[in-house]
């Protein structure tokens, strides 16, 4: 969905400015002979500052007035901002990509517009916005969704192509009860509720390094009517519901070409995983997207990947998320444009590096419902769990083939049967050896997963 609008928060979200937000309420209270403790800050934080002057005056027991306290706090915060308004890293390079996209952006803060305006002009950054709001008056604290709706109202925007971003868990929590696609930036440093920022976060990151506009505009959110999203086993779905997708990846020992070929073939959609472009550029594979920060790439691959794909998502090295994963983001987001149920088979991942190969089986691991499957020359890797592939049949042609099972989480019950060893609903213990080197003996063997998660690998040859 396009992105057409951005409504801002300002302070921990475009400026590096809650150092200083603390420091300026620590020094209030300090003049008071009072000391700022994590939770008192987190009861103001969401406030309006009068209501925040009020609650010190009242909660505190300070002697002063509510208007008195908020005269002293308004020198204190101009001063701070005079010596703290810098734009956290990446703000200035996003909204310039922001604004070259045609993308109107405003900003909604509990800071009054006084300070909030000098602080984006001292920053470098205000005429980047149409318009400031503020909370205050008919505006109530960002407790409520009244300041994502005044934003949203003035822009005028639908409502799924406006995002709101945020670093606080009251902050999204808000927006997306005003309706409004989120983005939240999350501050360890702040100790905030990460749970809780999750879960009313559409995107979540740790810094812009992870934001673009590519990915913004490639997001699809939950339909309405969500249960061609909540997958469960696909066994018994059709192929018109289902949308396969081929994952390239970048591995530094990538799989055959005749094998990516044979792949590409049989899926209805292919990503190309940053470097995964260098093997398709020699197969001569021409994916829908290509997805990566181009470092593991060559400069002939890119050049012809970038030029005949049908939609380029590119993001900065300095990224907490793998491209795998962001690659995945983009496969989720399609089989959501479509309504389909979702199935995603990797090759070229898992050679050249053991660390890199276990952490894409955690990638897949966490993504179990959508059937993920490795094929790579020497091996089929599939993840089994009560959703999305709950059992795997076997075949006349996989007679004599070795299995391995392996437990990817605590409480994974198995049963296996034509095998060389059967199991009964048996528990394997989280990551042990007992379910290795197992032997297919009838053309109807199958494995069932009743609990936890299994990592299934069956060589071939």
């Amino acid at each position: 969905m396009a992105i057409q609008a951005a409504i801002f928060d300002c302070d921990g979200t475009l400026l590096d400015t809650m150092d200083m937000w603390r420091n300026t309420t620590a020094q209030l209270l300090n003049s008071y002979g009072l000391e700022l403790t994590k939770s008192l800050f987190d009861a103001i934080e969401p406030l309006t500052i009068v209501q925040t002057c009020d609650y010190i005056h009242t909660h505190c027991h300070v002697d002063a007035s509510g208007d008195a306290v908020m005269q002293r706090f308004n020198e204190i915060i101009r001063n701070g901002y005079e010596r703290s308004s810098v734009p956290l890293p990446g703000v200035c390079e996003f909204l310039q990509s922001l604004r070259a996209h045609g993308v109107r952006m405003v900003v909604a803060s509990s800071t009054p517009k006084e300070h909030l305006e000098f602080a984006l002009k001292r920053a470098g950054i205000f005429d980047f916005f149409e318009r400031t709001f503020s909370t205050g008056g008919s505006i109530r604290s960002k407790e409520y969704p009244d300041i994502w709706e005044a934003a949203h109202t003035y822009l005028g925007t639908d409502a799924s192509s406006t995002w709101v971003f945020e670093d606080t868990p009251f902050g999204v929590r808000e927006a997306k009860a005003a309706k409004l696609n989120t983005v939240c930036i999350f501050d360890a440093h702040m100790q905030r509720d990460i749970e809780t920022c999750k879960k009313f976060s559409d995107v979540f990151i740790h810094s812009y390094a992870e934001l673009s506009y590519e990915l913004l505009d490639d997001f699809e959110p939950l339909p309405d009517s969500c249960d061609v999203h909540q997958q469960g086993d696909l066994s018994d779905a059709s192929a018109d519901d289902v949308l396969s997708v081929l994952i390239v990846a970048g591995s530094p020992a990538p799989s055959s070409l005749k094998l990516v070929q044979k792949l590409a073939r049989v899926n209805d959609y292919l990503i190309a995983a940053d470097g995964g472009a260098n093997v398709l550029y020699e197969a001569g594979i021409v994916p829908q997207v290509f997805c990566g920060d181009a470092d593991s790439v060559n400069g002939d691959a890119y050049k012809w990947v970038t030029s005949c794909v049908e939609k380029k998502i590119t993001f900065p090295r300095e990224k907490y998320a793998t491209d795998l994963q962001l690659a995945l983001d983009c496969a989720v987001h399609e089989a959501r444009r479509r309504r389909k149920l979702l199935h995603v088979t990797l090759t070229c991942a898992s050679g050249g590096r053991a660390d890199h190969a276990l952490g894409v089986v955690g990638v897949l691991a966490r993504a179990a419902s959508y059937c993920p499957t490795i094929v790579e020359d020497s091996y089929t890797l599939q993840i089994i769990s009560l959703r999305g592939r709950s059992h795997i049949h076997f075949a006349q042609t996989d007679i004599k083939k070795t299995v391995s099972v392996i437990a990817l989480t605590p409480w994974t019950c198995i049963s296996e049967t034509g095998f060389k060893w059967n199991l009964s609903h048996y528990d394997l213990a989280q990551f042990s050896d007992e379910g290795i080197s197992n032997v297919v003996e009838d053309s109807g063997a199958t494995i069932v997963c009743h609990s936890g998660k299994a990592a299934v690998f069956i060589m071939h040859g």
